[in-house]
């Protein structure tokens, strides 16, 4: 059986931080966004057919299935809606969600310090339309985006409302909440061919950062 466990969460919330762990742990990590960025790197799609306001297209999510069909087990974050989850339950995964929850004021601030130390011009009134848009509520993504409705029906939400020490034990709870219902062992090193696929291009730390402009693109 194929199973993909998706991270839901708004900005901030931490979505990466938790496949970074995951992923350290020895499961296959990645999120939707480094396929396409990677495509559009090597010239295989071109930037100008993405939707504005931007949006899965099944063409540009297919990117992403084409690079991780061979997977078994996949934790992916960054998708933005039932449909796009969808999209993976019709290529054959049993596909389970995974919600962060945090509260607007403890993920901005997060944000906005990140950008501090990144000399990035991200403001308040920036991050909170980037909240409507994922939540959609802004005009143009109220059919395209619910990221609320999948940390809703999400099957275990974790909390990370202050310290990274206090998320880890929320990690924690999510790995034996894996082994109790999905038999998932930590760390998941058995195979030479998963250590590798943890260390590929398509693995999250070593692939982020590496398409100039990228944030202009997504919600």
């Amino acid at each position: 059986m194929k199973r993909l466990f998706h991270i839901n969460g708004n900005k901030g919330s931490g979505k990466s931080l938790l496949l970074q762990w995951l992923s350290e742990d020895g499961f296959y990590t990645t999120e939707v966004r480094f396929h396409l960025e990677k495509a559009m790197r090597e010239k295989i799609f071109d930037a100008k057919k993405i939707p504005d306001p931007f949006w899965w297209t099944k063409k540009m999510i297919n990117i992403c299935y084409e690079d991780i069909k061979e997977k078994d087990l996949i934790f992916l974050t960054g998708l933005y809606s039932k449909e796009e989850i969808k999209f993976f339950e019709e290529k054959g995964y049993e596909v389970h969600l995974v919600g962060i929850q945090a509260s607007e004021d403890v993920r901005h601030e997060r944000i906005l310090k990140r950008a501090r130390e990144k000399e990035e011009g991200l403001t308040k009134e920036q991050l909170e339309a980037k909240d409507r848009k994922r939540q959609g509520k802004e005009k143009g993504y109220e059919d395209k985006a619910d990221v609320e409705s999948l940390i809703k029906d999400s099957e275990i939400v974790l909390k990370n409302e202050s310290t990274i020490q206090k998320f880890r034990k929320e990690y924690e709870r999510l790995k034996d909440f894996l082994g109790a219902k999905y038999k998932i062992s930590f760390p998941f090193l058995s195979m030479n061919k998963q250590v590798k696929d943890i260390h590929s291009t398509t693995n999250h730390n070593h692939i982020q950062g590496s398409f100039q402009n990228k944030e202009c693109y997504y919600p």
